[in-house]
């Protein structure tokens, strides 16, 4: 699969669903291997996977692998509810805690996923430029039906190959994620790409992303994603970037706070709230988001035009307004930065001023009474619904 972060349809879990219906996991331990704790494959629809703790594995915590792109899409509506999955990847140190590949319609929530070498949540399926590969090429191109694959010989584009790309409507809610990105580089602790339309990341809580690696976000959109809602979120406490937006994809009403400096070289970077990379962002959003920084230096959000990426990302592209800017050691930071904006014709209500949080310094964000939050419409997320349920 991407990067061999898995392997498609092997038999490397504990224990392994194959075209299975209605299947209840629960209550159950899972420790001490060298592969994979759960996996459901093909065909797999309508099973549960609750309430059960997953530790000490060699490679993925649960993965959900759907058939390759095609017309079957026979992979969805399964719920992985209340785990707790740590200490995953101890042998195969990219193996995520959770993975859910060319399956759609899923529900990923109230996990608690902590102390992982690499990401803490992915989802992801196959990647445009992928399909016109070589048959033999070794990453993902062997997953692909082509005899049920009806594509242009032209340039392909994502409307073209969309039909095929079945993690698709996902709902990613109310997961714990902490102290992931503990080895690697170059990861997450929710990451998405090479998905179809309607994955919601919401209402998750990610903070203490500690590793000084610059190469990673608490959250992010990779390479060609589109049509992807990331809200409600509260992202603390982390290294290098907050959250990494491409393309169409809405940021809206998150909180992040405390981003620290990450380290490239042996060189502090200054650490960045959002980094807009990948144009046009037409059709995007980022509205209604706080960034907070206890410090005097940060990067709100930072623009890239480059060799990478054939179009830039400028946030003038989307709709961009209501955001509260603010560094609370030179509160001049947000006030240039916000003014600088606005006469880019951005963020026009937009505000650089103090949030008003109860007690940030002790990572409670609920807004006292008179928080200018209120008068942006942008709401608080309450943290004692996140993570684990002590009853099912």
């Amino acid at each position: 699969l991407q990067h061999d972060w898995e392997l498609h349809d092997k038999p490397n879990a504990l224990l392994r669903l194959r075209s299975t219906e209605n299947c209840l996991i629960e209550k159950c331990h899972f420790t001490q291997s060298g592969g994979t704790a759960i996996r459901l494959d093909l065909h797999s629809q309508n099973n549960r996977i609750q309430h059960n703790h997953l530790e000490h594995l060699g490679a993925t915590g649960i993965l959900i692998s759907g058939y390759g792109p095609g017309t079957k899409d026979l992979t969805h509506h399964n719920l992985v509810f209340n785990n707790h999955i740590h200490n995953v990847g101890e042998i195969y140190a990219h193996g995520p805690g959770i993975f859910l590949w060319q399956s759609g319609e899923n529900r990923v929530a109230n996990n608690l996923i902590h102390h992982t070498p690499y990401a803490g949540i992915i989802i992801s399926g196959v990647m445009t430029d992928f399909f016109s590969r070589a048959s033999n090429s070794r990453e993902l191109v062997r997953t692909i039906r082509r005899s049920e694959v009806d594509l242009p010989r032209k340039r392909l584009t994502i409307d073209d190959v969309r039909p095929y790309l079945h993690s698709h409507d996902n709902l990613i809610e109310l997961n714990e994620i902490h102290h992931a990105m503990q080895q690697l580089n170059d990861g997450n602790g929710i990451y998405i790409r090479g998905c179809g339309a309607g994955n919601i990341i919401r209402r998750n809580y990610i903070h203490d992303l500690l590793a000084p690696t610059v190469m990673q976000s608490s959250i992010r959109t990779d390479g060609g994603q589109r049509d992807t809602l990331i809200t409600e979120n509260l992202i603390y406490r982390c290294r290098a970037q907050g959250m990494q937006i491409k393309l169409n994809n809405r940021c809206i009403n998150n909180i992040i706070a405390d981003i620290r400096p990450g380290t490239h070289k042996g060189e502090e970077r200054t650490p960045m709230f959002l980094k807009l990379y990948e144009g046009p962002l037409t059709g995007g959003a980022y509205q209604r988001n706080i960034f907070y920084h206890p410090g005097d230096e940060v990067v709100f959000y930072q623009e890239t035009k480059n060799f990478r990426v054939p179009i830039g990302a400028f946030a003038k592209d989307a709709d961009t307004d209501h955001n509260i800017y603010f560094c609370a050691g030179n509160p001049s930071l947000g006030q240039s930065f916000l003014g600088q904006k606005q006469k880019e014709g951005v963020d026009k209500n937009s505000l650089a001023q103090d949030p008003l949080f109860i007690d940030p310094a002790n990572g409670d964000f609920r807004f006292h009474p008179d928080s200018p939050a209120h008068k942006l419409g942008i709401k608080a997320i309450d943290l004692s619904k996140i993570g684990l349920r002590k009853t099912p």
